[in-house]
C-alpha cells in the first residue's frame, strides 16, 4: 500500500495556550519619517502625463527638448545652431564610429 506524504506526516501538537503577542518595540527613529514633497509632485506629474493622449505626450516631450536646447544655448552664449551642434558632438564623443554608417556619422 502506497501512502501519500501528507498522510504519513504526524499531526502537529495542539497548543495549550495561545501564543503571546510580541511586545511593541519603540521606533528607533528620532522622528517619524516625513513625506517627500518631491515624490508627491512627481506622482501627480506622472499621473497627469499618463492621462494625456499619445500625441499630446509626444508634443510635450518635443517642447521640453526645445526648451532645454534654448536654455543650454543661452547659458553657453551660443546661437541655437551652434548649441545643437555641440550637443550632437558631445553625444558622439568617445564612441567608436560604425563602419556601416560610413560618412553619415562624421
Amino acid at each position: 500500500m502506497v501512502m501519500n506524504a501528507l498522510e504519513a506526516a504526524p499531526a502537529p501538537p495542539a497548543r495549550l495556550k495561545p501564543a503571546a503577542a510580541a511586545p511593541a518595540r519603540p521606533s528607533r527613529l528620532y522622528t517619524e519619517p516625513m513625506r517627500s514633497v518631491g515624490a508627491d509632485l512627481r506622482a501627480r506629474t506622472v499621473g497627469r502625463v499618463l492621462a494625456m493622449p499619445v500625441r499630446e505626450r509626444i508634443a510635450l516631450a518635443l517642447a521640453l527638448g526645445d526648451e532645454d536646447l534654448e536654455l543650454f544655448a543661452r547659458s553657453s552664449g551660443l546661437d541655437r545652431a551652434e548649441a545643437l551642434r555641440r550637443l550632437r558632438d558631445g553625444r558622439r564623443r568617445g564612441r567608436r564610429p560604425s563602419r556601416a554608417a560610413g560618412d553619415a556619422m562624421r
